[in-house]
């Protein structure tokens, strides 16, 4: 039995539209860029974007 395409996690930031590819995990307050297309696995607190989406680096959250 397949699971989700991907998964999504709290206070998650996007703009639209946003595809997804495969099974990837977004981390909680993670940013995805406009058009990024998300292959990878994204961290809590990082940023993705481009094509395909690469990590720009995390936010603080203090």
């Amino acid at each position: 039995m397949r699971g989700p395409a991907y998964r999504a996690s709290v206070d998650m930031w996007t703009s639209a539209p946003e595809p997804r590819l495969g099974p990837v995990t977004i981390g909680d307050h993670a940013r995805i860029g406009a058009n990024a297309v998300v292959t990878i696995d994204v961290p809590m607190s990082a940023t993705a974007v481009g094509i395909p989406a690469r990590l720009l680096g995390e936010k603080s959250m203090g």
